[in-house]
């Protein structure tokens, strides 16, 4: 990220939340799957609040973990008539592009998509550039609202999605567990974290990365806790 772009206030940030719920492949020997079956997007900044979302269910490649449908209620008919990740990556790659990751576990969803670029870059069915564009930007710095949070609430043992919630005073508008409907209460999580932060002096993106590092308070001699 260029210095221009770490220096903009927190307000003129362009961010994208999202979250993906998947079906786990074990096969012995091999690394764990994680087989893309939901993903939801919201795309906002702090002036404009919620500029657009975007929310599909995924065909996975393998055949599914029931188990882990039955707790996101997704039924096998309407999986089998889902989209294919090649179908939607060029939908994703324009939501992500040039705009700020947040998630909550940010790194696993990341991976997921990665390896839904991989899997099938290497059959040939993305284009080269939207696996370039969605490539690079999974590269760069991301926000995690439970590392943010830690750092908050360092003895805090619960870090789910929920239990952060109820903790920084977000109350579940839902109580089905979806990607979008996850991705939405991490952005009011989100918010809640950056109103908690703003009041110790972090005003740019910058400052928001160091302080998820652990090294805002330090360098600005500021006690957070």
């Amino acid at each position: 990220m260029s210095k221009e772009f770490l220096d903009l206030p927190l307000e003129d940030v362009p961010f994208v939340v999202f979250d993906t719920e998947t079906s786990l492949r074990t096969s012995p020997g091999q690394p764990a799957f994680f087989d893309m079956v939901e993903i939801g997007c919201v795309v906002f900044n702090f002036r404009e609040q919620e500029v657009d979302s975007f929310r599909s269910l995924v065909k996975p490649y393998y055949p599914f973990n029931r188990v882990s449908c039955k707790a996101m209620h997704v039924t096998e008919d309407a999986l089998n008539t889902a989209p294919k990740f090649p179908e939607i990556a060029g939908s994703i790659s324009m939501l992500f592009a040039n705009r700020v990751i947040i998630g909550q576990n940010t790194q696993f969803d990341i991976r997921t998509v990665r390896q839904a670029i991989e899997l099938y870059g290497n059959l040939g069915q993305i284009k080269s550039e939207v696996c370039s564009q969605l490539t690079s930007t999974l590269e760069s710095e991301y926000f995690d609202t439970k590392k943010i949070f830690s750092h908050f609430f360092p003895s805090e043992k619960k870090q789910s999605l929920d239990a952060i919630a109820f903790k920084v005073g977000v109350s579940p508008k839902i109580v089905k567990h979806s990607a979008l409907e996850d991705a939405c209460l991490t952005l009011d999580v989100f918010k809640k974290l950056t109103e908690l932060a703003s009041s110790k002096g972090v005003t740019t993106l910058r400052h928001l990365f160091d302080f998820q590092r652990g090294r805002y308070g330090k360098s600005k001699q500021i006690s957070f806790f």
